[in-house]
């Protein structure tokens, strides 16, 4: 057996026909290796360096650099390069000083000819530790990896836990905005006041989106979405919120293909990235580059990204957005997807956080490559939309609800009193008759009893007893033409793997004001 391939071996002697000796018996094993001969501490360093040796053979005792010397030196260069030390001494307490320093081996200078066996098992052990390293490094990715996602995924249903409940609170100060605003004379003073109390509603709904696309439950419209029209579109207007210092280049793939995806929240991961981008140069000149083109990714190639468990190999539409600013280092790194952690990049937009959730919601994932004082790196990966996958279809429906005449009957189920009391005024100021369930169970015996006066029925997801999906599949089964639409604030996606493959006539979210339950409403009426 020899070593693959032209070893380097580094020999440290100051008798040059010791030197020869070692290397007529490493020819005579047939080694195959290149060896380099120093004697001093100046010449050893030099040559650790630009010989790049494989392993390091030293003499014991030399009367200007010993071999003890040249030890430490070679550890601190690299812990682990082999090095062995010959010596002419049989005592066994200075093998194993030698052994106790450092020193992968020795042999004693009267058996040289154990060089080559000793040569062979220093390689074989530094390669055996290097493999250990590797799947030590490997088993710590890994178990980061799965620390992350399960403090997202932690994180993530806190947050949308909050915002379920806050959304509930925001439909009822929305709901009695609008319906104070509806008995107002247009000339009363209290009308700015209560347009206030909208807009800031308004605005925390929009807070509240941010906690959902994080969580990863934020409701989308996905459709077929051409990623290259969107961002020339998307840096068009940009163009006066970026650093006037900021060069933003383009590289985008002309007629790429086409991905399943909420342009609206895609516009804000795009106009996120490209602002922290601008704001990662700090009024220095600067290049931001976005680019775009497609790519076939491999486990591994996933398996570099934050969310790479959920995903399977395939083509993907690969987004980059880049800037040569002051970079981040290995800690900022960590906890940049944290919600609520801040730093100089995220002053506005949406937050790194919501960005990841978003991108999680698509399929999807992504990657930073960042270090200090060399800019930053932002990849992100969405699943193409293959030729024949199904593809939303637009709905378009005019309003057949006017408010003025008796629209029909409706069973509204909210385990919230004051939910259903709001809800329940909306519904009578859009002309209809409404009567109420506490609960899901009260929901399905209610309709056994009066679902063929009922043209609508108003289900929120979240209940006792039988929660809003449960008593849908039990008024599906009492009646397979009940219209019944499910009101939550979580996304509609989430809903269909426990539908049992019936689909309600329609997914309202909260919190939703007059005109959205209006425009829903009569699209399910005319459908």
């Amino acid at each position: 057996m020899k070593p693959d391939g032209d070893l380097r071996i580094l020999f440290v002697e100051d008798v040059s026909s010791d030197f020869e000796l070692a290397c007529r018996i490493l020819e005579k094993q047939e080694f195959v290796f290149t060896a380099r001969c120093v004697d001093s501490r100046e010449d050893f360093l030099a040559a650790l360096s630009d010989f790049s040796p494989d392993v390091v053979v030293s003499d014991y005792a030399m009367p200007l650099f010993d071999g003890m010397e040249a030890l430490r030196l070679s550890l601190e260069h690299d812990p682990q390069l082999p090095f062995i030390l010959c010596t002419g001494s049989t005592n066994e307490e200075t093998a194993a000083a030698c052994i106790k320093a450092g020193a992968t081996d020795y042999v004693i200078k009267e058996h040289l000819s154990r060089l080559p066996f000793a040569i062979k098992e220093a390689i074989q052990l530094r390669d055996v530790r290097r493999e250990r390293e590797a799947a030590r490094e490997e088993q710590l990715k890994l178990e980061r990896r799965i620390q992350q996602r399960q403090k997202l995924e932690s994180l993530g249903m806190l947050a949308g836990g909050i915002a379920h409940d806050f959304n509930n609170i925001l439909m009822v100060i929305l709901g009695s905005a609008q319906l104070v605003l509806t008995e107002l004379s247009p000339l009363s003073p209290a009308r700015s006041r209560i347009n206030d109390i909208e807009k800031a509603a308004q605005k925390a709904a929009g807070l509240c989106r941010q906690m959902l696309a994080y969580s990863g439950k934020a409701s989308f419209s996905r459709e077929p979405l051409n990623a290259s029209e969107l961002i020339r579109e998307m840096v068009h207007l940009l163009k006066g919120s970026i650093s006037k210092k900021a060069i933003l280049n383009l590289n985008l793939e002309d007629d790429p293909p086409l991905v399943s995806a909420d342009s609206t929240q895609i516009r804000q991961v795009v106009m996120n990235l490209i602002i922290n981008a601008s704001e990662a140069l700090a009024e220095e000149n600067g290049v931001i580059t976005v680019s775009l083109e497609t790519v076939q990714c491999d486990e591994e190639d996933l398996r570099k990204t934050e969310l790479a468990d959920e995903l399977s190999p395939g083509r993907y539409l690969k987004l980059s957005v880049s800037d040569n600013g002051c970079g981040m280092d290995a800690e900022t790194r960590q906890r940049l997807f944290d919600p609520f952690y801040t730093t100089k990049f995220a002053g506005r937009g949406l937050g790194l956080a919501a960005v990841l959730g978003i991108v999680r919601s698509h399929d999807g994932t992504l990657a930073i490559t960042s270090e200090p004082g060399r800019g930053t790196v932002f990849t992100l990966l969405f699943p193409v939309l293959e030729q024949g996958e199904p593809r939303p279809a637009d709905t378009q429906t005019s309003s057949l609800i006017n408010g003025t005449s008796r629209q029909g009957t409706v069973l509204l189920a909210d385990d919230e009193e004051i939910l259903r009391s709001v809800v329940g005024d909306m519904l009578k100021y859009l002309g209809f008759t409404v009567y109420f369930a506490a609960d899901g169970r009260e929901a399905v015996d209610l309709y056994r009893e009066r679902g063929a006066e009922t043209d609508l029925v108003l289900l929120d997801l979240t209940m006792p007893r039988l929660d809003g999906i449960e008593a849908f599949n039990e008024i599906i089964d009492l009646d397979p033409e009940a219209r019944v639409i499910l009101v939550s604030g979580y996304n509609e996606e989430d809903l269909s793997n426990r539908i049992r493959g019936r689909e309600p006539a329609a997914f309202l979210q909260k919190p939703y004001n007059i005109q959205k339950l209006r425009d829903t409403l009569s699209r399910v009426l005319s459908s």
